[in-house]
């Protein structure tokens, strides 16, 4: 023992007590076990007050290393066998079904709906009939999820050939994956999701390739304008929605109390978004005006009588432009077609951003990476610049 050093007189515990801060600032418990070759977290369902200097915290300590000691003996005694108490019986895909039962039972959109369903049925295709653990899934999981699904995943409504999921829709499967396992560190089924160990190039993947945003020229609008539509009301919302911004889900749901008049001639629309919550306050032009209705209705009635599905919303104004402007329209370009106006206007970003209720200005700034006009007349202030420069020599 004389020449032992301190590392080697320090007794390495198989077991340890720990604890973990949670949202309202308590500390839940547990024991790190690492036993032959293999680390489990038993949460003891024992809680610390932020201050972790109460009578019951220090009774909760003493419960908490007893069960330390029960878990060292039982390793000595070779009677220890790792059971995770946390959900180490739950398979993942159990548990994706129940959070998509929550989702169900709190009201969720069709839409998002259909999002859990079919990460469901992709998550069979990838998992190929093997029982995957919610506590087996990790880092090198969910990297190989975002290969399959940016390589293999096809579009399970297509007929005939299957084309591959773009890569908006493998975002959309692989946040809610993220959400479940969130969920699941929430409910203590996992010490933490292994969503966080990703870095930037591992989610690469499922970033589109850098483009601008589709937008239709001032001359296409002009054209859509004097055409006819299968549903009048559908082209008044589009056109609205060029001179606004507005989403399609916002304007489904615009109602006349949102649409605000001063008194002095000046229009305002000032709604909080459903996508993002923020709220859009800007004066409406009288371009856009002029596609609202003309007979104005209570505070609390829709502003405009769309078709119930905005599924059905997206066909008609995909057949209405492919038939006029011969070429593929969503009902979203609309919106992009606004950015792009206002920009070109103005050339201020801020004043664009608080226009289409953008609250990150990074998602404005896709309207200013290109436009025609900006270019060449910020070349000629350019040419101008060194001109008066040449001249003062």
């Amino acid at each position: 023992m004389d020449g032992a050093t301190k590392e080697d007189m320090r007794i390495k515990e198989p077991v340890k007590v720990r604890t973990k801060v949670l949202k309202d600032k308590t500390q839940s418990i547990y024991l790190d076990i690492y036993y032959q070759g293999k680390r489990s977290k038993e949460y003891l369902k024992l809680y610390l007050t932020p201050s972790g200097k109460t009578a019951q915290d220090k009774t909760n300590m003493l419960i908490a290393n007893s069960k330390k000691g029960q878990r060292i003996k039982e390793i000595l005694e070779g009677k220890f066998g790792i059971e995770d108490k946390r959900g180490t019986n739950i398979t993942l895909m159990e548990w994706i079904e129940e959070v998509t039962k929550r989702r169900e039972q709190s009201g969720q959109s069709k839409e998002r709906m259909y999002t859990y369903l079919s990460l469901q049925e992709h998550l069979k295709i990838f998992l190929r009939g093997r029982k995957v653990l919610l506590v087996e899934v990790n880092k090198k999981f969910l990297i190989d999820f975002i290969h399959y699904l940016t390589t293999k995943a096809t579009n399970r409504r297509t007929k005939g050939a299957k084309k591959l999921i773009g890569t908006t829709t493998a975002m959309q499967y692989f946040l809610a994956i993220v959400a479940a396992l969130n969920e699941a560190e929430r409910d203590e089924l996992i010490v933490t999701s292994p969503h966080h160990k990703l870095s930037p190039l591992d989610k690469k993947p499922l970033s589109s390739p850098k483009t601008h945003k589709n937008a239709l020229t001032k001359e296409e609008v002009e054209i859509l304008e004097g055409s006819e539509c299968k549903q009048a009301e559908v082209k008044n919302a589009f056109l609205f929605s060029c001179y606004c911004g507005l989403r399609l889900s916002d304007i489904t749901t615009l109602k006349w109390g949102e649409i605000i008049q001063d008194g002095k001639g000046n229009t305002y629309l000032q709604k909080v978004q459903q996508k993002t919550q923020n709220e859009v306050s800007a004066a409406l032009t009288d371009k856009a005006i002029q596609f609202l209705p003309k007979t104005r209705g209570e505070d609390n009635e829709l502003v405009f009588q769309l078709p119930i599905t905005k599924q059905y919303i997206s066909i008609v104004v995909k057949r209405w432009c492919e038939r006029v402007l011969g070429k593929k329209v969503t009902f979203h370009i609309a919106r992009h077609s606004f950015g792009t106006f206002y920009y070109s206007a103005t050339h201020d970003p801020y004043g664009t951003a608080k226009a289409m209720g953008h609250k990150d200005i990074k998602s404005t700034l896709i309207y200013a990476e290109w436009n025609k006009d900006t270019s060449i007349e910020q070349a000629a202030k350019m040419d101008a610049l060194f001109s008066k420069e040449e001249g003062q020599k």
